[in-house]
């Protein structure tokens, strides 16, 4: 093609603004053939692009609840050793300091309007809080 053209065409992703362009570019060419072509072409692609940052998802998704399956079948025989095996340590790590955070959150709050004395909405939390973050003083 001899003559410039607007090359934001290259971002468009209109089946219909590309059907146009090629027209004027290819008069001869059959403007809604050209369209279904383009449509298609655009959806092939997004589904290869969809499709390939959902598959390891579907990976990943498959090994979890074949984990969580195992973590189940331990629970209802009451293998709670076998449960914190299948549990890796950075999970239930993530989950007592999500739950210390809540914990100094509602004391916080609690503080705040007065529902508690301070001093001992801090030590509660203070004292829970602590064995939350270091599980190896809590009584089993």
């Amino acid at each position: 093609m001899s003559e410039e053209y607007d090359m934001s065409i290259h971002t468009n992703p209109d089946a219909k603004a590309w059907s146009e362009f090629y027209k004027k570019t290819f008069p001869e060419a059959d403007e809604e053939l050209m369209l279904g072509w383009f449509a298609n072409a655009m959806m092939a692609m997004y589904d290869h692009l969809h499709n390939k940052k959902i598959e390891p998802l579907h990976e990943q998704q498959h090994r979890l609840i074949a984990k969580l399956g195992l973590i189940s079948l331990a629970a209802d025989e009451g293998n709670m050793a076998k449960v914190k095996e299948l549990i890796p340590p950075s999970c239930t790590d993530v989950v007592r300091e999500i739950q210390a955070e809540a914990i100094n959150d509602f004391c916080q709050w609690c503080s705040d309007r007065g529902y508690l004395h301070r001093e001992i909405t801090n030590e509660f939390k203070d004292e829970y809080v602590k064995k939350l973050r270091n599980p190896g003083q809590e009584k089993v």
